[in-house]
């Protein structure tokens, strides 16, 4: 074989090594729980938003000169999901007031801030903390009322500035308190030499307009704006003022000009006070003015096009174990004390986790070690929870399954499913398992598990709204329809459907999985009649069928892998772990990828080099040429 031939064998056989080996795709939970973990959340790309975590957090809101309202919340929590537009608009408004008042959030999510919550007692989702310049550290915040839109967050916000002024705090601040005085010459008192002009806006006592063009103009160095309300009328008269809102313009030798404004809003205020003051070759930049474009909910980069597999049909052991490890590591230990109901709430959970969740014989010890621990307490530190949790888990391994993702339960973007799926299939599987395994006993409780699982989305859920509104369906029927153990599965499906009504078209439903009545047509032909009524009989069978712990699927995520597989039959049942991998093409190359490259090229040097030198030597060393070599031997 000749030197060219052995070099595209060898090149040819490491290629094919890179290339037909099995290499698993990574994982988009996998960078969602990157996300998570940084504490970016659902502000990542926002810039107007600042993104605390537990590591800049008390860094940045204490001993400052500007003021921090922080949004705690927690990126899996629908209510926060529709509350981050909202955010992020307010945020934008008032961008320009930064070095008065900052517009952060903290995900409460992440591992790493879960503990930074429960120190500042969060206790439901989204919570909103003001904390002043100049806060010490230990400074808890003061929970302020969250609303609906940027206007009255807006509002809501000016009356605490002017607040924190009037109690001695902002001091660097512009002042957004009312002027009282009729003595003009006091307004020049304490102004810089700098300052040329000092503008005066009369309002009445009900607007803040005022208040708000003095924050968006707070960087123009060269004049200072007060607001003045139709109550001085010393003043009023004084100046001239014949009509409210007026702007008025005070120079230093007294001299006043009058300016006009075409309506009564923030920017035709605004609009009138650059006019003037570009005629006096004062020019406000135009970066310095807030953005006032409504935002859009964005993803992460890395997080965009990821696909999503319809998988929606099957119960998997994996979402279950990530419903319960999210509910006892983060939901739970995020309240500093469970004390009284909620720690009834708690001891009632752990209980029926014990009795009905699907664990092998190390899972039912762990979940058993942790009901006995609570159990005879009458309080408890959800750090102290979290410890046992960690205790026993380390002394029983392995107690969950070894995996980073969701497969049922996965959603086709980061924000959509996740945990609230998990926990409503966890409900469901609790309440049907309790039927299947003692609703024929005579001392069956009906409602064992559905007090539990009200006692637990009551003081442990994080999103609010979610909580208040399954608290409502519960007043409202839980216990006057549950009146046999049937009844208990078919009015958590009921209230399920309730949930999926409500929320069917809302910005935090998954487009590619639409909340939908379930189950559908196609999962069940026979749950619904030829008039599209419920066949309720027929539903008991699919949801028993379904939530059975022997039709829970023990298919799992292998190497950070989601499987693109058929979807299962419902009802089958698959006991076995299953590993997928998948072939990857294209020049995604990982380490191992490149190392073989460097072997090739490597290899590839050497034969070249041995090659050059053996045509060398022979040229050297050929031998000398006679006639009968030319003629040949006779």
């Amino acid at each position: 074989m000749s030197t060219g031939s052995v070099i595209c064998v060898i090149a040819i056989f490491l290629v094919c090594a890179i290339y037909s080996r099995e290499i698993p795709l990574s994982d988009d939970n996998n960078r969602l729980y990157s996300v998570l973990a940084s504490g970016q959340g659902l502000y990542a790309n926002d810039s107007k938003v600042f993104v605390l975590n537990a590591t800049n957090f008390r860094s940045s809101v204490y001993n400052t000169k500007n003021s921090w309202l922080v949004e705690f919340y927690n990126s899996w929590c629908g209510h926060c999901q529709r509350f981050a537009p909202v955010w992020k608009s307010f945020a934008a408004d008032i961008y320009g007031w930064k070095s008065v008042v900052k517009i952060a959030a903290i995900d409460c999510a992440a591992d790493d801030n879960n503990p930074l919550c429960r120190e500042y007692e969060i206790m439901h989702y989204p919570a909103l903390k003001f904390f002043p310049a100049g806060a010490n550290i230990g400074h808890m915040g003061v929970e302020i009322e969250k609303h609906e839109n940027a206007n009255e967050l807006r509002h809501s916000i000016l009356e605490i500035l002017k607040k924190e002024q009037i109690e001695g705090r902002g001091s660097s601040w512009p002042n957004v308190t009312p002027y009282r005085s009729n003595d003009v010459q006091n307004l020049w008192k304490y102004a810089p030499d700098s300052v040329q002009f000092t503008i005066l806006i009369f309002e009445d006592t009900d607007s803040d307009v005022a208040t708000q063009v003095i924050l968006d103009l707070n960087h123009v160095k060269d004049v200072q704006i007060r607001t003045v309300l139709n109550q001085n009328e010393a003043l009023v008269k004084l100046i001239g003022v014949l009509k409210f809102p007026s702007i008025v313009v005070l120079q230093r030798d007294l001299a006043v000009n009058h300016l006009k404004i075409i309506e009564n809003s923030r920017e035709a205020f605004r609009e009138a006070i650059k006019s003037f003051l570009k005629s006096r070759n004062i020019i406000v930049a135009e970066d310095d003015i807030n953005d006032f474009k409504k935002p859009v909910l964005n993803e992460p980069a890395e997080m965009q096009g990821v696909g999503v597999r319809h998988l929606d049909d099957v119960v998997y052991q994996v979402d279950l174990e990530n419903t319960i490890q999210y509910s006892l590591k983060n939901e739970i230990p995020i309240h500093k004390l469970i004390t009284g109901d909620a720690l009834q709430a708690l001891k009632n959970y752990l209980n029926v986790l014990a009795k009905y969740f699907p664990f092998g014989e190390t899972g039912v010890k762990f979940l058993k070690k942790l009901h006995e621990k609570v159990e005879d307490i009458f309080e408890i530190k959800g750090e102290q929870f979290y410890k046992y949790v960690e205790q026993f888990e380390s002394e029983l391994k392995p107690v969950f399954m070894s995996t980073d993702g969701w497969i049922g339960c996965k959603g086709s973007r980061p924000r959509y499913r996740g945990y609230p799926c998990g926990l409503w299939t966890t409900f469901h599987m609790l309440t049907t398992n309790a039927v299947i395994e003692e609703g024929h006993k005579k001392t069956f409780d009906r409602l064992e598990v559905l007090n539990a699982v009200l006692g637990y989305v009551t003081y442990f859920f994080g999103c609010h709204d979610c909580s208040q509104h399954f608290q409502e369906m519960a007043r409202k029927s839980m216990y006057a329809n549950v009146t046999g153990p049937d009844e208990s599965i078919l009015w958590l499906w009921s209230a399920h459907n309730q949930a999926n009504k409500r929320l069917a078209g809302d910005m935090t439903e998954d487009p590619q999985h639409p909340k939908v009545q379930f189950p559908t047509r196609e999962s069940c032909p026979a749950c619904r009649s030829s008039d599209g009524r419920w066949v309720k009989k027929q539903v008991l069978i699919f949801l028993k069928q379904m939530y059975s712990k022997k039709n829970i699927s023990h298919m799992k995520v292998s190497n950070d892998d989601l499987p693109e597989i058929p979807v299962p039959e419902p009802h089958a049942s698959d006991v076995s772990v299953v590993t997928v991998q998948k072939k990857r093409l294209g020049w995604n190359f990982n380490i191992f990828d490149i190392s073989l490259c460097v072997v090739l090229y490597f290899c590839s040097a050497v034969i070249l080099i041995l090659v050059f030198v053996k045509f060398i030597v022979r040229k050297r060393y050929r031998k000398k040429m006679y006639i009968h070599d030319i003629l040949g031997k006779v």
